[in-house]
C-alpha cells in the first residue's frame, strides 16, 4: 500500500459507518459492497491482500482485542459451550463436511478434505455487530465472540495438517492428532506465558504510553514467536489477550489505563476489521464467482446444515453441565455460523501445486460473500423475531 491508498481507505470507512448510521444498514455487509465497487473501478492503486498481510499485520490486533475484552466470569459461565463449538465442534464439522463436498462437488476427498478444513471456522463479526446495535445478551455475544477466537485456531491448525498430508500422500492418525495437540495446546501455553510476563511488567509501571506500547509489542509478539516455534500463532495471540486483558486490568493496571487501553484496542479492532471486510470487498471478480455459483450455493447449503447439527449436538451437551444456552439462542449460533477472512486467507495461501486450487478460492470467496449478504443481513431479523433484543446495554469493559 502508497500514502494515498492508507488514506483513501480510512476515508472510505469513516465514510460507510457514517453512511449505514443513516441508513440503517448493517456495515460489515457494506464495506464488501463497496470494496467491490473500488475493486471493480480501480479506484485506489491496486491493493495486494495477501495472507501475509492478513495473518501478520491484521488478525493479530484483532483477536488480541477480542481476547482481551473476554473476562474470566463469562469464560467460566459460557467455557464449555465455547470449548465444545470451537475444538470438537470444528473437528466434528470437517469430519461432516469432507464427504458432502466429495458426494457434491467434481474433489477427490483429499481435496474435499482440505475445502471443509479452511471453511471450518467461524467469523461473526457482521452478527456481533447487529447484536451490539440491538443490544442483545451479552452472554450470547460472548459465546460466539469467543467460540470465533478459539476455532480460528482450531481450524488453522487442521488446515496445516491437512495441507501436508495431501502433499506428502503420508497420514498417521495418532500423529495427525499429537500433532494437532502440540499446535494448538503450545500456542495457548505460549501466549499465556508471555500474557503473564507482559502483566509483572506492567506491574512495576505506571506510564499509559509505555503501558500501551507494551501490549502492542504482547499482540504482535505473541504471534511471531509461535510461528518461529511452530505453533498455532492466533492461539498464542488469544492466550496473551485473555491472560494480560485479565491480570493485568485487576493488577497491573490503574482504572484510568485499563479503561485507556481498552479503548484503544476496540478502536484497532474497528480499524483492521474494516480494513479486512473492505479489502474482502476488492477481491470479487463477478466474472469468475459466477462460474462457480452452483457449487458456492452447494458448499453454503452444506456449511448451514452442518451447523445446524453441531450447535443442536452443543446444546444438548451444554445441559448436563448447567451452562447458560437457552434454546432461543440455538438459531442466532446456528445462523450466525458466517465464515469470513481467515477461511479467505487460507484459500488465497494454497500452492499452484494443490489440486483445484483456483476453484477452492473462488468457491471459499463466493461463500464468504453469499454468508455475509444472506446470513449478516438477515441477523437482525432472527434477534428481532425470537425476543433477544433487550435495552441492556452491553459494556465491554
Amino acid at each position: 500500500m502508497n500514502i494515498s491508498a492508507d488514506l483513501g481507505i480510512l476515508v472510505v470507512i469513516a465514510g460507510v459507518g457514517i453512511a449505514v448510521k443513516w441508513l440503517k444498514f448493517p456495515y460489515t455487509p457494506a464495506l464488501v459492497l463497496v470494496g467491490t465497487v473500488i475493486g471493480f473501478w480501480k479506484i485506489f492503486p491496486t491493493i495486494h491482500f495477501t495472507p501475509q498481510l492478513l495473518f501478520t499485520v491484521l488478525l493479530p490486533p484483532l483477536l488480541f482485542e477480542g481476547s482481551l475484552r473476554l473476562p474470566w466470569k463469562t469464560l467460566k459461565e459460557n467455557g464449555i459451550t465455547i470449548f465444545l463449538l470451537a475444538v470438537p465442534g470444528v473437528l466434528l464439522t470437517i469430519f461432516i463436511l469432507a464427504p458432502l463436498f466429495h458426494f457434491f462437488l467434481p474433489f477427490s476427498f483429499p481435496v474435499s478434505f482440505l475445502l471443509a478444513a479452511l471453511l471450518a471456522a467461524t467469523d461473526p463479526v457482521a452478527v456481533l455487530n447487529t447484536f451490539r446495535s440491538l443490544s442483545v445478551d451479552e452472554n450470547l455475544s460472548m459465546l460466539m465472540e469467543g467460540e470465533s477466537l478459539f476455532n480460528d485456531g482450531t481450524a488453522m491448525a487442521a488446515f496445516g495438517i491437512t495441507l501436508v498430508i495431501l502433499q506428502t500422500g503420508v497420514w498417521s492418525p495418532m500423529g495427525s492428532f499429537i500433532q494437532f495437540l502440540e499446535i494448538s495446546l503450545g500456542g495457548l501455553i505460549l501466549g499465556g506465558i508471555l500474557g503473564l510476563l507482559f502483566t509483572l511488567i506492567t506491574r512495576h509501571l505506571n506510564d499509559h504510553l509505555i503501558e500501551i506500547t507494551l501490549s502492542t509489542i504482547l499482540a504482535y509478539g505473541s504471534y511471531l514467536s509461535a510461528v518461529e516455534i511452530h505453533v498455532s500463532g492466533l492461539l498464542a495471540v488469544v492466550g496473551a489477550g485473555l491472560v494480560y486483558g485479565n491480570a493485568a486490568a485487576q493488577y497491573g493496571l490503574s482504572p484510568e489505563v485499563k479503561r485507556l487501553l481498552f479503548d484503544v484496542w476496540e478502536y484497532f479492532g474497528f480499524l483492521t476489521n474494516s480494513i479486512i471486510f473492505l479489502l474482502i470487498g476488492t477481491q470479487v471478480n463477478s466474472r469468475y464467482i459466477l462460474g462457480y455459483w452452483k457449487p458456492v450455493f452447494l458448499v453454503y447449503l452444506c456449511l448451514m446444515a452442518a451447523r445446524f447439527v453441531m450447535a443442536g449436538l452443543s446444546w444438548t451437551a451444554v445441559r448436563f453441565f448447567r451452562q447458560k444456552f437457552p434454546v432461543k439462542w440455538l438459531g442466532i449460533v446456528w445462523w450466525g455460523g458466517l465464515r469470513g477472512a481467515l477461511s479467505l486467507a487460507l484459500a488465497m495461501g494454497i500452492s499452484s501445486s494443490i489440486p483445484d486450487h483456483k476453484a477452492l478460492f473462488f468457491i471459499t470467496l463466493g461463500v464468504v460473500i453469499l454468508f455475509l449478504m444472506v446470513n449478516g443481513l438477515t441477523t437482525g431479523v432472527w434477534v428481532r423475531g425470537l425476543g433477544l433484543s433487550s435495552a441492556k446495554t452491553v459494556n465491554h469493559s
